[in-house]
């Protein structure tokens, strides 16, 4: 259990705070050790378990108990709870839900950190991930350091060097660090500190003048300062460099469980880089075969029932193919929809696939439809084309425009908590119904044209 407070908060509130973890955790057989640390405003409770609680699951419910302590728990900037499940909780100022880690590895240090980096800016625009951490260590957390960047034209103009810039920070501090002299047999390192200086304010450091271009500049204007989060620590086993990618997944247990099965079968690495997953203990709700339905097989078999309904219909399998071939128009919206936009294709736009092929093959219907009714009254093919595209102009507009402008709302203003499903099914169904719409009046009718002279 790992608890971070706001800056200032008082030790005693830490403590109270952490004797409620132990107080779960206390007089449980299946408990083997506690130990708890409390360093300012963050605390750690590490609890070490039997072989035969984890084998039980005595663990799993103590581990339980502690997350629902977690969740009553107020006030933290960050709170954390896990070890025993692969579904940690987790939950910061930011995010919250179960947390999941991802651990990779490899023998190039910038190399691995690349790929954790560009990993976790994938993850972050699925709309159930709320947090990513891409350096996630559990028992250190990552620091914070002041960085100073200059402007290097800036200073090539001023004939500036970067060394002076330096000495101008460095004569604001009070003091640095020396050398290790040996005093008798020993080695002490040593450190000078000026009298009377106090510790610098950063305003009044970039206040500082420096001499450059015949004038003085302010030293601000030369420098940038930012903050930049560095490593907490640096994991290495066996040579092999280890980074953690930890991310809070909003959604339940089996959902969470497939998104990380479906994400670590599709993640490819570089040689030499691997994940690495701990299968010593896994529950029996994740080690279960998935039952559910493929979605892909949603799709084809609504293709099938459209193309059999209207095959019914019109009593002919020539004509139902032209209405399906709307479909890949549509779907043709859908991949530059999602591309564009950089949005996932997740399950829910599946699902909004399975609704655009009934929604889409409506325009078809009724442009085949009329194509038919005046080749039968004695037209020719082109004439026929002609005049189905003039008359179902308007209610082919109407009906694509309707539907587009009723599901706007649901993605320019998603359903608090759900956005991830009827906004992307609304979003799937806007950008196949887009594409559709114009491709129906310009290449239905060409593709009619050339495949009918052809068969006849």
């Amino acid at each position: 259990m790992w608890l971070e407070f706001p800056p200032g908060t008082p030790q005693e509130f830490v403590d109270e705070a952490a004797r409620r973890f132990e107080a779960v955790l206390a007089d449980r057989p299946e408990v083997q050790s506690t130990r708890t640390y409390i360093t300012g405003e963050t605390a750690l409770v590490n609890s070490i378990m039997t072989d035969e609680a984890i084998r039980s699951g005595a663990a799993l419910v103590a581990e339980a108990e502690a997350m629902g302590v977690a969740a009553a728990t107020g006030g933290v900037q960050s709170i954390y709870v896990g070890g025993i499940s692969p579904e940690a909780y987790w939950r910061s100022s930011t995010s919250a839900g179960l947390m999941q880690t991802i651990d990779l590895r490899g023998y190039d240090y910038e190399g691995l950190r690349r790929i954790c980096d560009n990993l976790g800016q994938m993850m972050s625009r699925h709309p159930r991930i709320g947090e990513v951490n891409t350096n996630f260590n559990r028992m250190s957390a990552n620091r914070t350091q002041l960085s100073a960047v200059p402007d290097r034209q800036a200073l090539a103009d001023l004939g500036i060097s970067p060394a002076a810039v330096l000495g101008a920070l460095s004569l604001n501090l009070p003091g640095g660090y020396g050398s290790e002299v040996q005093i008798g047999d020993r080695r002490l390192g040593m450190s000078f500190r000026l009298s009377g200086r106090r510790e610098p304010v950063l305003s009044e450091m970039l206040d500082t003048r420096i001499r450059g271009g015949g004038s003085s500049i302010r030293l601000g204007d030369l420098v940038w300062i930012d903050t930049v989060k560095v490593q907490g620590s640096v994991v290495r086993e066996d040579g092999e460099y280890t980074r953690t990618v930890a991310y809070s997944f909003m959604g339940p247990e089996r959902m969470a469980a497939r998104f990380r099965a479906t994400l670590l079968a599709n993640l490819t690495l570089p040689p030499g880089y691997r994940v690495a997953q701990d299968t010593s203990f896994v529950p029996g709700w994740l080690s279960e075969e998935d039952r559910g339905t493929d979605l892909n097989l949603l799709v084809i078999a609504a293709i099938l029932l459209v193309f059999s309904v209207t095959a019914i219909l019109y009593e002919s399998l020539k004509a139902p193919l032209y209405v399906m071939a709307v479909v890949p128009m549509a779907m043709i919206g859908v991949f530059l929809g999602f591309w564009a936009f950089g949005r996932l294709f997740t399950p829910q736009a599946y699902v909004g696939s399975v609704f655009l092929v009934g929604i889409a093959v409506n325009n078809s219907i009724l442009l085949v439809d009329a194509f038919l009714r005046h080749l039968r009254s004695g037209g020719d093919v082109r004439g026929s084309l002609d005049s189905a595209v003039k008359e179902r102009l308007r209610p082919v507009f109407q009906t694509s425009g309707t539907t587009i402008v009723g599901l706007l709302p649901l993605v320019l203003w998603p359903m608090g908590g759900s956005d991830d499903l009827w906004g992307t099914l609304s979003f799937t169904v806007i950008c196949g119904m887009a594409t559709s719409t114009l491709l129906v009046l310009v290449a239905l009718p060409s593709l009619i044209q050339l495949t009918w002279r052809k068969g006849r």
